[in-house]
C-alpha cells in the first residue's frame, strides 16, 4: 500500500515572485523578438542585395563575382526564410488546455529560432563568399 505524501513547503518571496513573472513574461515575448529580429534581417538583406545588383548591373564598373548567383541563392533564400519567422502560422492546440497552449507557444518559438538562426547564418555565408570573391 502507498500512502500519499503531501508536500509543504515555504511561500517564495517577492523578489523571486519578481523574478519568476520577469521569466514568464520573457518568455511570452520571445517569438515576438525574435519576429522583429526577422524583420530587421530582411531589411538587411534587402539593402545589401539592392546594393550588389546596382554594382553588377553598371556596364562601366569592372567588378565581376564568379560566385554571384550563390550569393543571390543565399541570399534570397534568407529572406524566404526571415519571412517564414514572421508569417502567423496558426497555433495548434486544445481550448480546453492551458499547458496545450503553453506547448504550442514552445513549439513556434523553437521552430522560429531555427528560421532565423539558418536566415542569419545563409546571409553571414552569402557576405563571406562575396568578400571572398572581392579580395
Amino acid at each position: 500500500m502507498s500512502e500519499e505524501q503531501t508536500h509543504t513547503g515555504r511561500p517564495a518571496g517577492p523578489e523571486k515572485e519578481k523574478w519568476r513573472d520577469f521569466q514568464l513574461a520573457e518568455q511570452q515575448k520571445t517569438p515576438e523578438r525574435m519576429e522583429n529580429a526577422a524583420k530587421a534581417i530582411g531589411g538587411i538583406i534587402s539593402i545589401t542585395l539592392t546594393l550588389l545588383l546596382s554594382l553588377l548591373s553598371d556596364k562601366d564598373k569592372a567588378f565581376q563575382l564568379e560566385h554571384f548567383s550563390l550569393v543571390v541563392i543565399l541570399w534570397l533564400g534568407a529572406v524566404v526564410l526571415a519571412f517564414f519567422v514572421i508569417f502567423p502560422f496558426p497555433y495548434r492546440y486544445s481550448t480546453l488546455s492551458i499547458n496545450s497552449f503553453r506547448k504550442a507557444h514552445h513549439r513556434a518559438g523553437r521552430v522560429k529560432y531555427v528560421l532565423l538562426v539558418i536566415s542569419a547564418m545563409a546571409y553571414l555565408v552569402g557576405m563571406g563568399f562575396l568578400v571572398a570573391a572581392v579580395l
